[in-house]
């Protein structure tokens, strides 16, 4: 009998959303009856030089016992970006020329799209482009946010057929959600990386008496409490796995970049392609969303209606009390019937069983 399997690099869990998306890609695979092969976690804090031999030979190790373990017409899906992409590629390519397995992509960015975050992600040009452009090539279905990052795929020469959209994260989440109490003035949520280098826009909002009329209530790290104004209040860090039960606000926002009157930079360039996790959160919490009008995003808001499409932030606070009771009711109606869905893996089942699907299909 054919088995599945999921590579499951161990991640380190700390108030960051980093391991949150791919943790729970793990336990959905596994509810569709996937077993874990595990490798180790990637020593983040150690120097460059040491990671670099770590990675070469721990990837290696374990994918010569992956190698093994794997029989004809098995199925293995890898969470991508991974650590040890050279040594992924090697291996994906050896196993193929041996084996008839089929290997799924499930696509958690396109760091060669983004180009890394400041203070973040440093931007490892080459290494990224091997990643997104010869090893994503070896496998036999890919999994993708959304159709803006599908065309994109399909114009740096990927098979339109074995990509499969995903349309957007899940966010599991089975604990109590905050109840949210209706005031008069209308609040914003932030929740993310709140440091300048990613999100400078945060500490503009209020500039030179914008946005009168509103509040922002903002989650995360690297927030500037020194520059934050009468209409911003600070909530703490929680983690990915918490802050569903402590964010409270009207609307969730999804922005990026050091603007306010456009989504730039890197970061906020990628929102053209990328579906942003805070969204899932937002909708996870059953949060109406507010989302740049030029991000792949916008298509799914829109389609739903759960939230609104913005060209910049100057605004903001007009549009949002602009918005009748009643239509904001119907937006807060949809975002809870999404929550459903997000907090228990929908999305993502969807995708990985059409994935398989086709590798089945295709064997």
């Amino acid at each position: 009998m054919n088995t599945s399997y999921i590579v499951d690099y161990k991640i380190t869990k700390h108030n960051t959303a980093g391991y949150k998306a791919p943790e729970d890609v793990k336990r959905i695979c596994e509810k569709l009856g996937f077993k874990k092969y595990s490798f180790p976690s990637y020593p983040g804090i150690r120097g460059f030089s040491f990671k670099k031999v770590w990675s070469l030979m721990l990837s290696n190790i374990y994918w010569l016992k992956m190698g093994a373990v794997l029989s004809e017409g098995d199925i293995l899906l890898y969470q991508h970006p991974s650590y040890g992409t050279r040594t992924t590629l090697f291996h994906l390519k050896r196993i193929k020329k041996k084996k008839a397995v089929k290997f799924i992509a499930f696509i958690h960015d396109l760091e060669s799209l983004r180009g890394g975050i400041a203070g973040v992600i440093n931007n490892h040009e080459k290494t990224f482009n091997i990643a997104d452009n010869e090893l994503l090539k070896q496998f036999d279905v890919i999994v993708c946010h959304n159709t803006k990052m599908k065309e994109y795929l399909i114009q740096k020469g990927f098979i339109s057929e074995i990509i499969v959209c995903l349309e957007m994260f899940d966010y599991l989440y089975d604990g109590v959600l905050e109840q949210q109490e209706r005031k008069e003035q209308k609040t914003v949520v932030i929740a993310g990386s709140l440091a300048k280098g990613k999100s400078e826009y945060i500490y503009k909002l209020f500039d030179k008496g914008l946005n009168n009329g509103i509040s922002v209530n903002m989650f995360g790290n690297g927030v500037q409490t020194d520059q934050l104004k009468e209409e911003m209040q600070y909530f703490g860090s929680y983690s990915p796995d918490e802050i569903p039960g402590r964010i409270k606000g009207d609307f969730g926002l999804v922005w990026d970049g050091n603007s306010i009157d456009t989504c730039d930079g890197n970061t906020g360039e990628y929102l053209r392609f990328n579906n942003p996790h805070k969204l899932s959160l937002y909708l996870a919490v059953g949060m109406p969303v507010i989302v740049w009008s030029q991000s792949a995003a916008a298509e799914f808001v829109k389609h739903n209606n759960v939230g609104i499409t913005v060209d910049n932030l100057r605004n903001l606070s007009e549009t949002i009390n602009s918005i009748s009771e009643s239509d904001y009711m119907d937006m807060k109606k949809n975002a809870e019937l999404i929550s459903e869905k997000v907090r228990t893996g929908y999305y993502s089942e969807r995708a990985i069983t059409k994935a398989i699907s086709i590798c089945n299909s295709n064997s």
